[in-house]
């Protein structure tokens, strides 16, 4: 279940990415986003429902419309008029607030009456304007609600904002329209109608502004509490893969064979999580654009002899082949970003190819564009696996996209490795990445980058 997820989890700041990119792709659309985050904070927490309540009088706050409630059969519920003793005391919460037991004293019969004994309230706010509240209900114990306690206090602030977007742009559009149907009625009155729906643009122009400002605000937001989460998991990770890599170098005294292959277990596993953060922390630099090169001098052939001995493992415990037609070309680029590039590539080579091949090949290719001197090399990796079909080349380079196949196991990751290595390679190293594939056949991956960076 998803409510089992911990902030400490490395999967975490993940799926907590997610929900931020879906929360801000629905904007401009109230119900939309209502529905999707009562589905998701409901099964983060496991309570029984999830009510996402918006003010509709902000002053008085006597009206209310409810924007979206998990589960969907409890709508008409929520919308009945004795619920408005629940709204009105939610409202008058102005931090995020635990009921149970015999609090608030004006609701707790109902809540107990409807089988919601510990809930929670989360105010949806920004600045001075009170955008709606969303209710959590019937939670099972306090820790639940205690692993997701920071992931909910930042959507309640994105949330607010992205409520207020969404209501500014239904307005509108609802004042537009109406002013249109106007103007087809009274030929008479045309040149002033048009003067006015100008002026109406004009205004909308200018709060579209705001808006977007509204949005990039969010969007700091969401990087910077990625950047945080990231960090806070790197550090106690950092220490199980040390701890563990100095007991299986048995610096702490001699092991036996089955401590030997859990202590492995335990610092791959480290490793992996490891390398789980980073590509999410990689993403957020490339969106915020804070990810910086480090140029340096270095041998092509040695970088992609590292990759090959990485790799080299996991490939002939498949039983597969790995040939390398590598050369010695000196190289001045961001040394550590190509790497991560390859390294990329080659294991995903490694991942869906069952039996046959993986070819690493190097060359120097003709230059192009206005200077056609330039020289590039060409790093390519083929395999002999399960190849990628036409409806999902398009979306390889999509953040979060996993290949799945009927009847084969899905492949664990992040889906975010081709995401980056195509960012990498025409962001920082200032090359392209090519792909070509058939389905059940293989792919080649090819790396185009200059050889030497200004």
């Amino acid at each position: 279940m998803k409510h089992e997820l911990s902030d400490k989890d490395p999967a975490f700041p993940v799926m907590a990415m997610e929900i931020l990119n879906n929360v801000l792709s629905r904007a401009d659309n109230p119900g939309g986003l209502g529905t999707y985050l009562t589905e998701e904070v409901r099964d983060l927490t496991g309570a029984r429902c999830v009510l996402l309540i918006q003010c509709l009088s902000t002053q008085t706050m006597t009206a209310h419309s409810v924007v979206g409630v998990n589960p969907l059969r409890r709508r008409a519920w929520a919308e009945s008029p004795n619920m408005n003793r629940l709204y009105m005391a939610a409202h008058q919460m102005t931090t995020k607030q635990l009921w149970q037991g015999e609090k608030p004293s004006e609701v707790a019969g109902f809540l107990r009456q409807e089988g919601f004994g510990l809930s929670m309230v989360f105010p949806l706010t920004t600045g001075e304007f009170r955008m709606g509240t969303m209710l959590v209900l019937g939670l099972p114990d306090e820790a639940h609600i205690t692993s997701v306690l920071s992931l909910l206090g930042n959507l309640s602030t994105i949330v607010a904002l992205v409520l207020r977007n969404a209501i500014l742009f239904e307005r509108q559009e609802q004042l537009i329209q109406e002013r249109t149907a106007e103007l087809r009625d009274k030929n008479e009155e045309l040149e002033q109608r048009v003067s006015e729906r100008t002026a109406l643009l004009q205004r909308r122009s200018e709060e579209l502004e705001l808006a977007n400002e509204s949005l990039k605000e969010v969007d700091q937001l969401k990087s910077s509490f990625i950047a945080s989460m990231s960090h806070e998991l790197r550090t106690p990770l950092n220490c199980v893969i040390g701890f563990s890599s100095i007991l299986l170098d048995e610096w702490l005294g001699p092991l036996n064979a089955e401590q030997k292959q859990n202590l492995a277990s335990i610092l791959n596993s480290g490793r992996h999580l490891l390398s789980m953060i980073n590509d999410v922390l990689d993403v957020t630099q490339i969106e915020s654009g804070t990810i910086k090169q480090g140029i340096e001098e270095f041998d092509l052939y040695e970088l992609l002899a590292n990759a090959e001995s990485e790799a080299a493992a996991v490939i002939r415990e498949k039983g597969l082949e790995l040939q390398c037609k590598l050369t010695h070309q000196q190289m001045r680029t961001d040394r550590r970003r190509l790497l991560q590039c390859v390294r990329n590539i080659l294991g995903n080579a490694a991942k869906f190819t069952d039996k046959g091949t993986v070819t690493v090949e190097a060359r120097i290719v003709s230059g192009s564009g206005e200077a056609p001197a330039e020289e590039i090399v060409e790093i390519a990796i083929t395999d002999t696996g399960i190849g990628i079909g036409e409806a999902d080349l398009p979306r390889i380079f999509t953040p979060f996209h996993r290949i799945v196949i009927t009847g084969r196991e899905i492949v664990p990751g992040t889906g975010l490795g081709l995401f980056l290595t195509q960012k990498i390679t025409t962001e920082i190293l200032k090359g392209e990445l090519l792909v070509s594939s058939e389905q059940g056949k293989g792919s080649r991956f090819s790396l185009r980058i200059p050889v030497r960076l200004p």
